[in-house]
């Protein structure tokens, strides 16, 4: 009967102390290393949305999210962004006996050309940089092996090209991204120290303690909107949207 008891008493004690979620928009700013702003919209339905401004450029995305053994906030990311969907290279094989390459490197959220990009094959010294308008082209001899192209500079995430084996032309347009991008395998949890109407306390990694303040989406999209370019305003949009409603519960 004494154990029985005492059980009961650790689920009650569990159960008055969990945390619960309240949907809204939630905001910080760091000025400890450099400036950095967070943005999450909790929403009712048990997504969420994230944006991140700092000194390296901008982030955001989407995903899931729950709160598990009643005290941690679990976000479950989603794949809403891919770079790789914006490539338009095209291989060709034919009877010529060398490759050809010939690609203009742009950024990935303004489609600006690309200079001083190193581009070349793994494995070897052949290769070059792009010129003022992007652009990055050599001739090598073809191989019957697959080969990969490497396209990289400082800041931005690497990306790689596969060249069929036979390949005589590589040629189009790649697009470079520094946005943290993460995808449907990614889950991070953190410790909720406390979630009310009107602020949010999370424990991060090596005990970082961080507060975030309850915000009008509408007045946070409006900042949002400010500190982005059209053309990422236009992503962001699209990719996320605006869910303005969803500070009132």
């Amino acid at each position: 009967m004494k154990i029985i008891s005492t059980l009961a008493l650790i689920s009650w004690s569990v159960l008055a102390f969990a945390q619960k979620p309240h949907s809204g928009t939630y905001v910080t700013h760091k000025k400890d290393i450099g400036f950095t702003s967070e943005v999450f919209q909790f929403h009712k339905d048990s997504t969420f949305s994230y944006i991140f401004f700092n000194c390296t450029g901008t982030e955001f995305g989407k995903g899931t999210y729950d709160i598990v053994n009643g005290n941690s906030l679990r976000l479950q990311f989603t794949s809403c962004l891919d770079c790789n969907d914006r490539h338009q290279v095209e291989h060709i094989v034919n009877s010529n006996d060398s490759l050809e390459i010939d690609l203009i490197v742009k950024e990935w959220v303004d489609s600006l050309e690309f200079s001083n990009v190193v581009t070349y094959i793994t494995n070897t010294k052949i290769g070059t940089v792009t010129k003022e308008n992007g652009q990055a082209k050599f001739t090598t001899a073809k191989s019957d092996k697959n080969r990969t192209l490497r396209i990289k500079t400082l800041g931005f995430d690497m990306v790689d090209l596969e060249i069929p084996p036979n390949t005589t032309s590589l040629k189009g347009t790649v697009y470079l991204s520094n946005h943290k991008i993460y995808n449907s395998t990614d889950i991070k949890t953190y410790k909720i120290l406390k979630w009310t109407k009107s602020k949010l306390k999370l424990e991060k990694p090596i005990d970082w303690r961080i507060v975030y303040n309850k915000a009008k989406s509408d007045n946070v999209d409006r900042l949002i909107e400010s500190k982005m370019n059209s053309t990422m305003w236009k992503l962001y949009v699209e990719k996320i949207g605006l869910r303005i409603n969803d500070n009132k519960e």
